[in-house]
């Protein structure tokens, strides 16, 4: 009986290590991918670029982000604390969302890929300051997705969940609450700082 039970913690622990490892490595793939794509055929990757960046640039959530820059900066009167939880919270609640639907999460990564590859030398500043944060953002959102999923995988088979399950979990729900404070922060007001100081 204690063999059983060693065996059976040892399976969930292998799992709850080895989930976040094959979603870190699909997610780096769909990256590297984007961005060869967009190295190699820069035209197509626009194709594909543009529509997107249109949509994201008419979304509430950009509209959101220019008031919490015009307010940081004094241009408009405005609470800049709420407005700044109202978007990470956003950002938050919508990438938790997204945690279930794997493919919907390695597409915007290959399309992040595609955007990279586009940008022009004089934008590489907000490159390297966004590089911190994509890794942040992929090992985040692997280790959430990986506990997630090995949470469900224990349900549908009747078995326990292991502690290490509950602790990746929470080390990627915490990495994701940390890193989207920081992407709206650098998003809505240091890179604009940036864009309109080279204007």
């Amino acid at each position: 009986m204690e063999g059983k039970v060693f065996f059976l913690k040892a399976e969930l622990e292998i799992w709850s290590k080895v989930l976040p490892i094959v979603f870190m490595i699909i997610y780096t793939l769909s990256i590297a991918f984007g961005l060869t794509i967009s190295l190699t055929n820069p035209s197509y990757a626009s194709s594909i670029v543009t529509p997107l960046y249109e949509e994201i640039k008419e979304s509430p959530m950009t509209k959101l982000c220019n008031d919490l820059f015009e307010t940081a900066t004094g241009a408009k009167e405005d609470n800049v604390f709420y407005l700044l939880n109202l978007v990470s919270l956003s950002r938050i609640s919508a990438t938790i969302m997204s945690t279930l639907i794997p493919p919907y999460v390695a597409y915007t990564y290959f399309a992040e890929g595609l955007f990279l590859g586009l940008l022009e030398k004089s934008s590489y500043n907000i490159v390297v300051m966004y590089i911190p944060l994509i890794i942040g953002d992929m090992m985040s959102i692997s280790l959430l997705q990986g506990g997630i999923f090995q949470i469900i995988i224990s349900r549908f088979r009747n078995k326990p969940i292991g502690e290490y399950t509950y602790i990746i979990t929470l080390a990627g729900l915490i990495g994701v609450v940390v890193v989207s404070y920081i992407s709206t922060v650098s998003s809505c007001i240091i890179e604009p700082f940036f864009v309109r100081m080279q204007l």
